[in-house]
Formats: structure tokens, sequence, C-alpha cells
């Protein structure tokens, strides 16, 4: 940053944005005191100055996608541990079933109809399993 002033500039006027959000204003309270006291201290002062409401306009427009891109990436990662669940509970469910099914043929108690009844899986499903037994 030392070898390019105007970066380092742009990264203090990031700071000051970032550090009034931390106080809990506004993204656009946030940005117009960044813009204000970074005009006052002498950082950016000329372009921020001349560009004032566009350089507002797009720092809270890019906030306003971070956050945005935030929220979906945690909707999509609450949605892929919802369905490692389901996932889960599906496999956990055909365990039980196929061991109930290998129980009752062991046992010779039950007719084929009547596993398929109880456990609602079809002749096919159970002629896998009994190939299994």
């Amino acid at each position: 940053l030392t070898k390019c002033p105007t970066l380092g500039q742009y990264s203090d006027f990031v700071n000051r944005v970032e550090r009034y959000k931390k106080q809990g204003r506004s993204i656009e309270d946030a940005v117009s005191s960044a813009v204000d006291t970074c005009i006052e201290d002498g950082i950016l002062s000329e372009f921020l100055a001349r560009n004032r409401a566009e350089a507002i306009e797009m720092c809270i427009f890019s906030y306003d996608e971070e956050k945005h891109m935030r929220q979906e990436r945690e909707e999509a990662k609450e949605e892929g541990r919802a369905e490692g669940r389901a996932e889960g509970r599906a496999e956990e469910r055909t365990q039980v079933i196929e061991e109930v099914v290998r129980r009752a043929i062991r046992l010779g108690q039950l007719s084929d109809e009547n596993i398929t009844q109880l456990t609602g899986i079809s002749m096919i499903e159970l002629n896998r399993i009994k190939a299994c037994v």
C-alpha cells in the first residue's frame, strides 16, 4: 500500500465504513460518514468531493450485493443440511425395514404378502432382500 497511496487511502475509506457499521449505523449512514470524514482528513478528498453521490451509491450497492450473496450461501448451506438429514432418515428407515424383513423371513411365520403389507415394500424389493438372507 505504500507504493500506491490511492490504494492505501481507499483501504482507509473501507476501514472507516466497516468501523461505522460495527458501531451499529446503517450502511447508508456509515458510508456517508466515511465520505465526510475522509474528505475532512484529505483521504481521497478530491475524488469523494467531486463524486460524492456516485461513491455513496456504489458502496451501498456493493454492500447490499455482498449481503445478498452471504444470505444466498447460508440458504444453500441450510438446504444442503436439510437434504442430508432427509437422506439420512430415509437411509435409516430403509435399513430398519430391511432388518424387519430379514427377521420376518428367518422366523418364517409371515407370508410374503403379509410382509409387504406390514413394511410397505414391493414384492420386487422383498425378493431382493430374500436373495441376500
